[in-house]
């Protein structure tokens, strides 16, 4: 039997009953590589102290904290910690900051490479080819099959959540950049022209 030890108590708790606390929710982007192990009373107590720092017992979540874990000096500060962040981030959500990120996402990317690079790049993109359509991928496709690829091999714990939003983009393929230009010059070309 696996045991993790609770990253704010410190006791050993059985990995199946183990939970996972997402400093940074999963609304927000978090995800399960930056995860802190907890034992479930401390999860709860967690949870139930952000609640009180945004309300008007604020002021008493400390002392409650360190009734929680009276001699546990490094319990206090963790459970304080994790807490005054999940505050933070129900904050954020309650006043409509916190924007959900979708699972797809497009992000342009500037990278300077040496002339080698691209050119060697450029070759990849003529070579390289979807493995479902095999369809040429093109200079940008190769590299972000390279950078997906450098990302698995990384972080194995993301491989199925880069794998579904990389089946969501073929089911709605976002249209190219030249598509949507060819788009919006059709458009101005049928206006009417104003009087």
């Amino acid at each position: 039997m696996n045991v993790v030890k609770c990253a704010v108590c410190a006791r050993p708790t059985p990995e199946v009953f183990a939970q996972e606390h997402h400093p940074v929710p999963q609304a927000a982007g978090g995800t399960d590589m930056g995860t802190v192990p907890l034992c479930a009373s401390c999860h709860a107590n967690i949870h139930s102290i952000a609640t009180m720092l945004q309300g008007p017992r604020a002021s008493m979540a400390e002392d409650t904290v360190r009734t929680f874990y009276a001699n546990n000096t490094a319990g206090v500060q963790a459970c304080l910690k994790l807490a005054g962040e999940a505050a933070r981030w129900m904050t954020l959500k309650k006043t409509g900051q916190l924007k959900p990120v979708q699972a797809h996402e497009d992000v342009e990317l500037i990278v300077t490479v040496p002339a080698a690079v691209k050119r060697a790049l450029i070759l990849l993109g003529r070579d390289a080819r979807d493995p479902a359509t095999q369809k040429r991928l093109g200079l940008a496709g190769a590299v972000r099959a390279i950078l997906i690829r450098y990302v698995v091999d990384k972080f194995p714990a993301l491989k199925q959540e880069i794998q579904a939003s990389q089946q969501q983009v073929q089911k709605n393929p976002e249209p190219s950049r030249a598509t949507k230009q060819a788009l919006a010059r059709e458009s101005v070309a049928r206006k009417p022209p104003q009087r």
